[in-house]
């Protein structure tokens, strides 16, 4: 009897994915219970438009392969939460928040239609600003009102 995971492969554009060293690909094998049978699945951590295209997968002692194609569609970012109005006293700190619907998201704050800075950014100490990214949540503080 053939070990089945040594002779089971996904393939791409002809490229035996199993043994290219890509970390955001990992690879299951599992009972599939309810076929009597074997589950394997792939799982691309991370994914970028040149993940893209037609995946192969195969098992070479049976002479099993199936193809799918995989087409990447940009998730649509919400902001589902954001501060209308804050009051803080001049010389204060202020933290706007915003919340978004997904944790991807990139925001720019701005200050009377003025970039201030963004959620990808690490603003120098000397602007008082400190920007905070926790999963869904952007936070802008700024350490010192001014009129």
């Amino acid at each position: 009897s053939h070990d089945v995971k040594n002779n089971a492969k996904w393939t791409k554009a002809g490229k035996d994915l199993t043994t290219k060293r890509d970390t955001r690909i990992t690879f299951q094998q599992e009972p599939d219970v309810d076929n009597h049978g074997t589950k394997y699945s792939m799982t691309v951590k991370n994914s970028k438009p040149e993940d893209e295209g037609t995946y192969r997968f195969e098992v070479e002692s049976s002479k099993i392969s199936e193809s799918k194609i995989v087409k990447l569609i940009e998730p649509k970012i919400l902001i589902v939460k954001c501060d209308e109005t804050l009051n803080g006293k001049i010389g204060s700190p202020i933290t706007l928040t915003c919340e978004l619907n997904i944790p991807q998201g990139h925001v720019v704050w701005y200050h009377d239609g003025i970039k201030l800075t963004s959620s990808d950014a690490t603003p120098l100490k000397s602007t008082g600003l400190v920007v905070k990214n926790t999963d869904c949540t952007r936070t802008l503080t700024i350490n010192s009102l001014k009129k």
